[in-house]
């Protein structure tokens, strides 16, 4: 679902208001997972914790930037943990490996964030890792794979790659099927033109495509990619879509006005030409 742009200044203006707030932490606006629905929250990590709450914005809703910060910040103090969760677990690889997943992100983008991460670079594409994980301390959320992590675990980017391949798994909806919930039996004449390829969480599932590149080329031959965002693709297969890659390219622009900065996956469509991925 897109959000308007007003929604999107106002989350950025929390961001940045309790990034000040916080000087010496970091502060991420993140996309969590709360009883099966998918939720936006302001996620604040100080140094010397390795557990830290989501505080959700849809709490906030109809209440101006300052006064929510002050909200979160009071919501914040009174739930932080007091120490560290024992995260042992984590530093046995085969505990882990069942864990593991692909963000798949803009590679010019994240330079900065990719510093310290092992990745695997796919065309004009990054595929970092991360594990999920759930707690009753924490409840559920995720830990981003350093590559101080992958040395103590003696693996390579490219072998978390292949590991993190089979716990991706695909969910492939015909843009029929969507939209006729919501339009009714017109959307038939959508059958078989577009598809939404995401992983079965909606979260980072653009790099589903990548993991399962294979399946799709037995399915659809070849077909063109548009990146919608980090979280979904669009799978148009070539035989049915009338669009030249010109055309996609600027469908992809006019998506991303449509969506926050830290989610765009790229500015172009891709191309699989039964073979290879092609920019």
């Amino acid at each position: 679902m897109r959000e308007t742009n007003k929604t999107l200044e106002w989350e950025q203006e929390i961001l940045k208001g309790i990034s000040n707030r916080y000087p010496e932490a970091k502060v991420e606006l993140k996309h969590v997972v709360k009883l099966g629905e998918t939720k936006k929250a302001i996620v604040i990590m100080e140094k010397g914790i390795n557990a830290h709450p989501a505080i959700y914005l849809e709490n906030f809703k109809g209440i101006e930037a300052g006064e929510t910060c002050d909200k979160i910040q009071k919501l914040y103090e009174s739930n932080k943990l007091a120490k560290n969760i024992n995260m042992d677990w984590y530093k046995n690889f085969e505990k882990v490996k069942d864990k593991l997943h692909i963000k798949l992100i803009n590679l010019e983008k994240n330079k900065e964030y990719l510093r310290d991460k092992p990745f695997l670079q796919i065309l004009d594409l990054a595929a970092a890792f991360y594990i999920r994980v759930s707690s009753n301390e924490i409840g559920e959320g995720t830990i981003t794979v350093l590559n101080d992590h992958a040395k103590m675990w003696n693996v390579t980017a490219e072998m978390l790659f292949e590991i993190a391949k089979k716990n991706e798994h695909a969910t492939i909806t015909d843009m029929a099927d969507f939209m006729a919930k919501r339009i009714g039996k017109e959307a038939e004449a959508m059958r078989g033109k577009q598809y939404i390829v995401s992983n079965t969480r909606s979260i980072n599932g653009a790099g589903v495509f990548i993991a399962n590149i294979d399946k799709l080329k037995e399915r659809f031959n070849k077909f063109y990619i548009v990146p919608s965002s980090i979280h979904e693709v669009l799978l148009m297969p070539e035989e049915n879509y009338p669009l030249s890659k010109i055309e996609l390219d600027n469908m992809v622009k006019n998506v991303n006005e449509t969506i926050s900065p830290e989610e765009r996956l790229a500015d172009h469509a891709y191309y699989f030409n039964g073979e290879k991925l092609e920019a």
